[in-house]
């Protein structure tokens, strides 16, 4: 029950804390118009993964070149990418989460940028595309699939891309359209920690239930 209501305060609190930047990118309105639609659950997004199909990519999957994806920071991707648009942070939970927001152009798409950070190192980070014409979407699926599968087919709703070092592609088609850059550390050991937890409790439940209705009958 306490890992339950740890796990769904994390899950409140992760976007209660914004810090404004000014942006060196497009403007799409008053910054006080920025709203998340949907909590980003880091829970949903490992626990979906579980239920699709690896496909593997000769392609080594990489943000920044010739940098490590798990021991890039956030002053490496200040340096790069110049100031966020949005930083949020979580100081409430164990994971040490901090999440830098970007608003840019992806070829001719409007794209939210977000890098997720935990304990100052990055551990995943995602594109989200939201209107998405359906000619759209094809050519961001064609376009991964030329440059990490050789334009093998991609089914996006079944599939997920992993390279040598176990850093996932994955897809989200929830309120938008979110291609999701998931790497191999710590913080999704964490993550799976939490799931594997939460399975065991719902077993646990599970059997008292059944015990009290033999009882009681």
């Amino acid at each position: 029950m306490k890992l339950k209501k740890k796990l769904i305060l994390f899950i409140s609190t992760l976007f209660k804390t914004t810090q404004v930047h000014s942006t060196n990118y497009y403007h799409t309105g008053k910054l006080d118009e920025y709203q998340e639609k949907e909590v980003y659950s880091y829970i949903n997004l490992i626990n979906e993964i579980s239920s699709k199909k690896i496909k593997k990519t000769k392609t080594d999957i990489h943000l920044l070149k010739g940098k490590k994806n798990h021991v890039i920071t956030t002053k490496d991707i200040r340096s790069y990418y110049g100031k966020p648009n949005h930083v949020i942070r979580n100081k409430n939970d164990s994971l040490g989460v901090t999440i830098y927001v970007y608003r840019i152009y992806l070829g001719n798409h409007k794209t939210r940028f977000k890098l997720h950070f935990s304990e100052g190192k990055l551990a995943l980070y995602n594109y989200s595309f939201s209107s998405l014409k359906n000619e759209d979407k094809s050519e961001i699926i064609n376009t991964l699939s030329k440059k990490y599968l050789e334009l093998e087919k991609l089914d996006v709703a079944n599939e997920y891309i992993v390279d040598s070092n176990n850093t996932m592609i994955t897809f989200s088609q929830r309120t938008s359209f979110s291609v999701n850059y998931i790497f191999d550390t710590s913080f999704i050991s964490k993550i799976n920690e939490i799931l594997k937890a939460g399975e065991m409790n719902k077993e646990k439940l599970h059997k008292k239930k059944e015990s009290e209705l033999y009882r009681r009958l």
